[in-house]
């Protein structure tokens, strides 16, 4: 019983964990701001996801990890300060996860052996482990601002 206990909250870390780097990720990707980009982009959608309804970020009523949450105007900003705080880093490990991908596909391409596709592999699992850390911190400073009855809210959307 304990083991299934223990795989259960293991899955439910992993997908917590997971679940905060794609909603950061997300966020941020909104936040970014780089019009430059080789590879198309949000362009004049963004604009209008900075600029519409949503507000800041077009984040609404705090981004994915938070909603349905009720969280009040001071709240809110803590939070964009916090995803600002972070953007530059997010941007740049999603930069750096786009151009391992090319590799990969290059090498791919160029029919690398198993052991060079591993190595690039493994490369990149390392980064996504370390972004993970990185967005766990994040959710933790987040965390911090929320009221006990909001940390209940949460708690019961991952049961």
């Amino acid at each position: 019983m304990a083991q299934h206990s223990n795989l259960s909250l293991k899955k439910k870390l992993l997908t917590g964990g997971l679940a905060c780097v794609l909603a950061v990720g997300s966020i941020s990707a909104l936040a970014d701001k780089d019009k430059d980009r080789e590879r198309g982009g949000w362009g004049e959608h963004h604009e209008r996801m900075s600029e519409g309804p949503m507000g800041h970020h077009g984040m609404g009523d705090g981004g994915f990890p938070m909603r349905g949450i009720d969280l009040d105007r001071k709240q809110r900003k803590q939070m964009e300060a916090i995803m600002d705080k972070h953007q530059d880093s997010n941007r740049d490990h999603r930069r750096t996860m786009r151009d391992m991908h090319d590799d990969y596909m290059q090498a791919l391409l160029d029919n690398a052996s198993d052991t060079e596709l591993n190595s690039l592999i493994s490369k990149r699992s390392d980064l996504m482990q370390k972004q993970m850390l990185q967005q766990s911190q994040v959710m933790r400073e987040m965390l911090e601002l929320l009221t006990p009855e909001q940390k209940e809210q949460l708690k019961k959307r991952y049961k």
